[in-house]
């Protein structure tokens, strides 16, 4: 009766929502990768190095990214911008780390200098906002639920090279961040006036195969 009692027990404990939890992909597993999918099967691979966060693009038919951009000094800042001329490489004046210690309302700054092939290329300013908890929190990723927090990040471009780019200088999106997973998991793209202009987000998270 007791080994019936303590299987029925391990039973229950492998099959329970806290025990699917405990299992969930965090933060830790970064160092090895993690994988995230959009609805269409495409998504991300997203490893931790020591310099940063790097990240790779897939599509659902080659699930293999053909590049990693980064380092990325924080998951919600980029290390890296692509742009007509080649990617530019991005330095921030303020320590990234910091933004984890906005309380909501609260706003990080920092100039920013983007250089390119070593090269100063531009200057401009990056700017988080803390709007606290997202409203939809938890986000259900897959089998797994995480807290998410709400910024709005935007950087902006400045200099007589802004034409070359052959893009927007001005970049600002809504964020989600799930600090325990440590990675954005969804965004919209805002214009210059704060509307809204295409969204991502992702369905599913799983680490990443070795």
């Amino acid at each position: 009766m007791k080994h019936f009692c303590a299987v029925i027990g391990l039973l229950m404990a492998i099959t329970s929502p806290v025990a699917a939890q405990q299992i969930c992909p965090t933060r830790a597993d970064l160092s090895d990768g993690l994988q995230l999918l959009y609805p269409n099967g495409d998504g991300r691979i997203f490893v931790q190095h020591d310099d940063g966060l790097y990240q790779g693009y897939f599509n659902a038919t080659n699930a293999v990214p053909d590049r990693y951009l980064g380092p990325h000094p924080h998951p919600l800042l980029p290390g890296m911008r692509a742009s007509a001329v080649g990617d530019l490489t991005i330095a921030y004046a303020d320590d990234p780390q910091t933004i984890d210690q906005l309380a909501a309302d609260e706003t990080w700054i920092s100039k920013v200098t983007y250089f390119l092939a070593g090269t100063l290329f531009a200057t401009g300013t990056a700017e988080v906002y803390f709007g606290g908890t997202y409203l939809l929190s938890p986000v259900t990723l897959g089998a797994c639920s995480y807290e998410t927090l709400t910024y709005r990040v935007t950087l902006d471009v400045e200099g007589e090279n802004i034409a070359r780019m052959q893009g927007s200088a001005f970049q600002s999106d809504d964020v989600q961040y799930a600090p325990k997973l440590g990675l954005v998991i969804s965004s919209t793209v805002l214009d210059e006036d704060g509307a809204p202009h295409g969204d991502s987000y992702f369905v599913d998270v799983m680490r990443a195969s070795k």
